[in-house]
């Protein structure tokens, strides 16, 4: 497994009080929820790097394979619509057209 094919689930600390968290906000990355409430992301190897840079501290909790989305996971449009429509089956008027 090369680095570009990993993403780091991590928890990201404040290790001195003077760093740029607004410059951690502008990097954009992606939050996870966590029961605890730290700051849980995914990082690929070069945002890792850019997080250390910036005075953080980085704990790796785990590391996740970068592969194709199973096909069996992705809904249709068809099925998602008569799910919707039978979800809202009441709060809308039944000769109300619904552009989903």
């Amino acid at each position: 497994m090369s680095a570009g094919d990993v993403r780091y689930e991590a928890t990201i600390h404040a290790k001195r009080k003077d760093v740029d968290e607004d410059a951690l906000a502008r990097l954009g990355l992606d939050r996870v929820p966590d029961p605890k409430g730290l700051m849980r992301v995914l990082l690929t190897a070069e945002d890792l790097a850019r997080v250390i840079e910036l005075g953080f501290e980085v704990r790796i909790q785990h590391a996740h394979p970068v592969r194709p989305l199973d096909r069996k996971l992705v809904a249709r449009d068809d099925a998602v619509r008569r799910s919707l429509q039978e979800q809202l089956r009441g709060l809308i008027p039944d000769n109300a057209k619904l552009d989903v």
